[in-house]
């Protein structure tokens, strides 16, 4: 009997077992309400209290993206993706003025992170890349890149260097060029990039330059601030989520509760 008719019969059979496709399915929508619940308080406690005048006013630490980040390794991506749209909506509860600006930009950003970090893990940690390299090889120094402490940490520091990139990027090309246009329409009469690099770049943008530390170059300045906050930003995220992935997948969190094996991070039992 195949390993998926044995799964099927086990939950036909077992239909409120622990291992069940229902039980599994209902841990994930709870586990999932949660983390959401938690991304909204810290969103909102980000957005209200911690604000990075140090770099712009309009600049907020929102560490929120924490909470997010374990549904891709524990639960089906139907979940995680239903909690970063949900979460982007969320905006719509606590932002002012250009609201559906940073509800956009939050559904965006969440979408490209936790995908790329999904893809990471299927790559990295699902398909055993390095152990297979090790195996074909017969190096022993590379079985090192089959522990799970290690496969955390990569992912970690890939996702640090995307994710400050990909951020200066979207907000160049897309963002700050609507929020220009919002609130200085007399100076940015349209939102396209390329226009508003050139008026910025010119003596009638003078007076929009504090939105980007005073550089009179519009891509110095994008990349001189966005990438020195989502490096403090995305920086805390990451190293906060590290110890959090090593709690679920070095103890029986994963395993016990959500049918995923440990070694290799894959579904033991059934899809949630």
């Amino acid at each position: 009997m195949s390993k998926n008719k044995k799964n099927k019969n086990f939950d036909i059979f077992y239909p409120n077992s622990f291992y069940s496709k229902n039980s599994i399915r209902i841990r994930s929508m709870v586990i999932t309400a949660m983390m959401l619940s938690l991304y909204i308080i810290f969103a909102w406690l980000g957005n209200q209290f911690f604000n990075l005048a140090f770099l712009a006013n309009f600049l907020n630490l929102d560490i929120s993206l924490l909470f997010l980040i374990p549904l891709v390794f524990i639960c089906n991506w139907r979940w995680w993706l239903f909690a970063a749209i949900m979460g982007g909506v969320s905006t719509f509860m606590y932002a002012g003025a250009g609201v559906w600006i940073g509800a956009v930009y939050n559904i965006v950003l969440n979408l490209v992170t936790l995908s790329f970090i999904y893809l990471l893990k299927i790559f990295i940690v699902d398909n055993n890349y390095f152990l297979k390299r090790a195996k074909d090889k017969k190096n022993n120094l590379l079985k090192v890149f089959f522990k799970f402490e290690f496969q955390a940490g990569l992912i970690a520091v890939i996702t640090f260097i995307f994710s400050v990139f990909i951020n200066c990027l979207l907000n160049g090309l897309i963002f700050t060029p609507l929020y220009m246009n919002l609130y200085l329409n007399n100076i940015f009469p349209n939102a396209w990039f390329i226009d508003v690099e050139n008026i910025y770049n010119s003596s009638s943008g003078q007076e929009a330059r504090w939105f980007l530390l005073f550089i009179p170059n519009y891509w110095t300045g994008i990349f001189a601030l966005y990438s020195a906050f989502n490096a403090i930003k995305f920086g805390i995220v990451l190293i906060l989520i590290y110890p959090v992935l090593l709690l679920l997948f070095k103890t029986n969190l994963a395993s016990d509760y959500f049918g995923i094996n440990k070694t290799n991070n894959k579904k033991s039992i059934i899809k949630n």
